[in-house]
Order: structure tokens, then C-alpha cells, then sequence
């Protein structure tokens, strides 16, 4: 699952050293699949900066199986680790928001 943190990842060390004015976070769903259904979802993460264009990273967090409250609760972690950098983070929307 590490190679799909990396870009989490790289997104954290350059706002923690180039700090935006806040964080927009909300959750995508990619759906596919013809002979069976198969569901993705992703945090996605969007720093935004006052004299340039935003900067995004995405994250998976599950996928068909995978119970929308534990996700959450991952993707809370991860807020956590943002909010623990002083950087204002707005939560648009959740996975149990998304599997409504």
C-alpha cells in the first residue's frame, strides 16, 4: 500500500516547508469495470496559495470492499498529520458522505 502513500507523501514534506494559506480535502470515486464492478476511492488533497496555482495529491484509501467508517478514520489521521504542521484544513466531503 506505500507506493500509493507517495504522493501524500511528497505533498507533506513541500507544504510543511512551503506552507499554503489553507487545505481544501474531499474524496473521489473512480468507478470501472465491465464484467464486474470495481470501485476505487481517494482522498483528495489541494493546497492553495495566494500568488500561484494550487498544488494536489491524491491518496487511495479502499476500494469495492472496503467499509466507508474506516476510511474516514484514516483520512482523519491524515488531517491530523496536516493540522499538526499549522496549516488550516477544510473537510468537504468524507467516504461515508461519498457511499451515500
Amino acid at each position: 500500500m506505500s507506493i500509493f502513500n507517495r504522493g501524500l507523501e511528497r505533498f507533506i514534506a513541500q507544504i510543511s516547508t512551503d506552507k499554503p494559506t489553507h487545505v481544501d480535502i474531499t474524496t473521489d470515486l473512480n468507478e470501472s469495470g465491465d464484467a464486474q464492478y470495481v470501485c476505487e476511492y481517494f482522498g483528495v488533497f489541494t493546497g492553495y496559495y495566494k500568488d500561484r496555482n494550487p498544488v494536489t495529491a491524491r491518496k487511495k484509501y479502499g476500494g469495492t470492499t472496503s467499509d466507508p467508517e474506516k476510511m474516514d478514520i484514516a483520512l482523519d489521521a491524515d488531517i491530523q498529520r496536516l493540522q499538526e504542521l499549522n496549516i488550516t484544513v477544510f473537510k468537504t466531503k468524507g467516504f461515508q458522505d461519498e457511499a451515500n
